[in-house]
């Protein structure tokens, strides 16, 4: 983010430290409930019958989400369960304290993404303060079931930031993969990179050849994530899996 003339880079490194304090505060205050917070429906039939424990190990649960492109059934969000499972057995509070620490993560993350799309430390602020404890994802501070957004957030975003601030294919593919392996939702970061080009960078003219040359030059990431996304998108419709069941 680069500092706009007239300001004191070392104030503003101060003002985002205090915001980021802030947000955790707010955080820890308003999430704090759902530390105690018990296992849902959702988690049992997550364990047993999506990611299949008794019939599953945690090597291939890790070998489906290296491959993403798998009819397993959301495979990071199995590595939590088994995980987390085998260490905690049925105690909820280690799957809701690693729940809750992605979630604030993720609101760090909306933090520094709506400054860098806004160039606002205002907006940036209200935007993450909302995202913290917003009444339509209220039940996420609650069920662990909804770790697949958590992660699929967290990845997803971190794709989006990673793009604006250095767009090197082979990272932006691996964090595209990690978000495929959380949740379906992130079948749409092709088109999301593409908006961002298109609200951002526009092309001087829709001319045919400025319109070539905006794909060539800024939807190369677009086209290439979107090269990870079809096979996912075949291989989780067509094929005998948990979710198509």
């Amino acid at each position: 983010m680069v500092t706009p003339p007239g300001k004191d880079p070392r104030h503003e490194r101060a003002l985002v430290i205090v915001a980021l304090l802030f947000l955790a505060i707010y955080f820890a205050v308003s999430a704090s409930a759902g530390l105690n917070a018990y296992f849902t429906q959702d988690d049992g039939g997550n364990l047993l019958f999506m990611h299949k424990y008794w019939e599953r190990t945690l090597g291939s649960v890790f070998g489906s989400a290296l491959r993403v492109a798998t009819p397993a059934y959301r495979p990071l969000g199995g590595v939590y369960y088994f995980t987390l499972y085998r260490l905690a057995g049925f105690n909820p509070v280690p799957f809701r304290a690693v729940c809750l620490g992605l979630m604030l993560a993720n609101v760090f993350l909306a933090f520094v993404l709506l400054r860098r799309l806004s160039g606002s430390l205002e907006v940036a602020l209200l935007g993450a303060v909302l995202m913290a404890n917003h009444p339509a994802v209220f039940d996420i501070l609650y069920s662990s079931g909804t770790i697949y957004e958590i992660l699929c957030f967290l990845f997803y975003f971190l794709a989006v930031a990673y793009y604006l601030a250095w767009r090197q294919l082979a990272v932006l593919l691996v964090l595209t993969g990690c978000a495929l392996d959380s949740k379906e939702m992130a079948m749409t970061l092709p088109g999301a990179l593409l908006l961002i080009e298109l609200v951002y960078f526009p092309p001087e003219s829709w001319s045919w050849r400025e319109g070539v040359g905006f794909a060539v030059r800024q939807g190369r990431g677009a086209l290439a994530i979107a090269a990870l996304v079809a096979p996912t998108i075949a291989v989780k419709t067509l094929t005998h899996n948990p979710l198509t069941d």
